[in-house]
């Protein structure tokens, strides 16, 4: 048996009024005088009107949401921040860009809160900028070093190369959250 139920609608099935952020919004799901699946939102003002002509399977009310940005707009902003962090942290960037300010030395900061000159933490992020073509790494001579291209700038920027353990990358899982949105 195959369902087809209308998605949430964006104004309401008596009124035609547009929904607003704010607003309660009253939705049912029930049968039709056919047996079909039906689905009817309005504002939960107007909620007294509706009278389903068949059995009511559910009823909800939720509240109106800003509509969010879309989630290629979202990944988008990510990346650029990323990159923003990424350049500002190797001194490639304009130094108008962002501000790092340096951590305080601790015993195991190492393994808590990347700063500005941690390898691993610099290397993750070109990783991923690496995947979205924005860096682009290029052979090396120096050891223990990676050389990277940046796609826009075209600046050669160096770093050390990365230590890729899986437990320095779960351990800085979390702040690459943070800060990255991801």
């Amino acid at each position: 048996m195959e369902l087809h139920i209308k998605p949430i609608s964006r104004q309401s099935g008596i009124s035609a009024e547009t929904f607003k952020p704010g607003q309660k919004v009253r939705s049912w799901l029930y049968h039709d005088a056919a047996g079909e699946v039906q689905r009817m939102d309005c504002l939960e003002s107007e909620a007294a009107q509706f009278h389903p002509d068949g059995l009511i399977l559910c009823l909800w009310t939720r509240v109106v949401k800003k509509p969010a940005e879309s989630d290629a707009e979202a990944r988008r902003q990510a990346l650029m921040g990323a990159e923003e962090l990424f350049l500002a942290m190797t001194g490639a960037g304009d130094e108008s860009e962002l501000e790092l300010v340096e951590q305080p030395a601790s015993p195991d900061a190492a393994t808590t809160s990347p700063g500005a000159q941690d390898p691993t933490f610099l290397g993750l992020i070109a990783l991923m900028l690496e995947r979205k073509r924005v860096l682009r790494q290029i052979p090396t001579a120096e050891t223990g070093k990676l050389c990277y291209l940046h796609a826009r700038s075209k600046k050669t920027i160096t770093i050390d190369r990365p230590d890729l353990s899986m437990e320095r990358i779960i351990a800085l899982g979390p702040r690459l959250e943070q800060l990255l949105g991801l």
